[in-house]
């Protein structure tokens, strides 16, 4: 297992992942540069055991905590999607964050895909009207057109589950989708 480290090269992550460089131009870019300095570094061979050789997720990642390491960054369960879910909430007008969801742990639990993702971006887009990233129960009950405080009071309760007074994009989702909730018929 190997990696490189390019060291001076002036393109971010950021501009990689949102301004779509392919492989390809990524490789252009650095070779046209005068001058490039990277480093090699070879990690010890990794052999999964017993355990990772049934469960290969295990195995891979095992494999990314090691190599995180190596790297000093982090590792999450952020996918693809979540940086075009991030993207979609800056076409919104709402901060890059609130996109962030962990797709692929989103899926598993409710089985929701990214189409349907980006559609309840933007009706939560919708309802925050200040962009901040957050829905306030002001915000909710102004969208609602509702003046049975009872009514808006309870759907809000019921979505921000955390009891932060603010939901996010993510208590959102989740919010809307219990089995024995029926506000998504209300706010939609």
């Amino acid at each position: 297992m190997w990696f490189l480290n390019f060291q001076d090269c002036y393109i971010s992550t950021h501009e990689i992942m949102f301004f779509s460089f392919s492989s390809l131009h990524q490789i252009a870019y650095i070779l046209s540069n005068i001058n490039n300095q990277f480093e090699i570094e070879f990690l010890p061979v990794y052999k999964p055991n017993e355990e990772e050789k049934q469960n290969p997720i295990l195995f891979a990642n095992n494999v990314r905590k090691i190599m995180a390491e190596a790297l000093d960054v982090p590792t999450s369960e952020h996918s693809y999607e979540d940086c075009w879910l991030m993207q979609e909430a800056i076409s919104k007008g709402l901060p890059m964050e609130a996109g962030l969801v962990e797709y692929y742990k989103v899926n598993a639990d409710l089985g929701i895909n990214f189409e349907k993702l980006k559609e309840l971006l933007g009706r939560f887009a919708q309802i925050d009207s200040n962009k901040d990233g957050y829905i306030t129960f002001n915000e909710l009950a102004q969208y609602m057109n509702d003046s049975t405080t009872e009514r808006v009071r309870w759907i809000f309760n019921r979505i921000d589950q955390e009891e932060r007074g603010a939901i996010d994009f993510r208590s959102f989702v989740y919010g809307l989708s219990q089995d024995d909730f029926t506000v998504e018929e209300d706010l939609f």
